[in-house]
């Protein structure tokens, strides 16, 4: 398996047609027409069927989230309250320190379940408890 230093992916800008390389682990680039790209979340190939250690961040440090405000929808990131998104050294703000994301538990069970359902198989017990991992009813979803 190739080291994540050596590992690269290609964005096409979808403004100019440019295409672009990301690095390692580069997140965001500015294409050369000026159009801000950012890397989707799930690209990395790096031990993709290994289980996370974080299921905030799915070990990349970072949290992904999305806000409407009237029928435009914004994309936003922040740092994962966890080693690797400590350890990172953009200038995000730290997942506590934003309040205009879901909450983080829920967050942390939503992905837990989308990974198992992607491998079809149980996830190992993490930081989140067993006795956590509820079910919620969609009109009571914590935005």
């Amino acid at each position: 398996m190739k080291p994540i230093s050596e590992i690269h992916l290609t964005l096409t800008c979808r403004v100019c047609g440019k295409v672009n390389t990301f690095t390692g682990n580069q997140y965001s680039k500015t294409c050369t027409c000026g159009t801000m790209l950012i890397k989707q979340r799930g690209l990395s190939t790096v031990n993709s069927d290994r289980q996370p250690t974080c299921f905030l961040c799915h070990d990349e440090g970072l949290v992904f989230y999305q806000v409407q405000e009237g029928d435009s929808l914004y994309h936003y990131v922040a740092k994962c309250r966890c080693s690797t998104g400590q350890a990172r050294d953009e200038d995000y703000p730290g997942v506590e320190q934003v309040d205009n994301i879901a909450d983080l538990r829920w967050l942390e069970v939503k992905n837990r379940g989308k990974w198992e359902k992607e491998h079809g198989r149980e996830a190992e017990p993490t930081l989140i408890k067993e006795s956590e991992i509820i079910e919620v009813d969609a009109g009571a979803i914590p935005f």
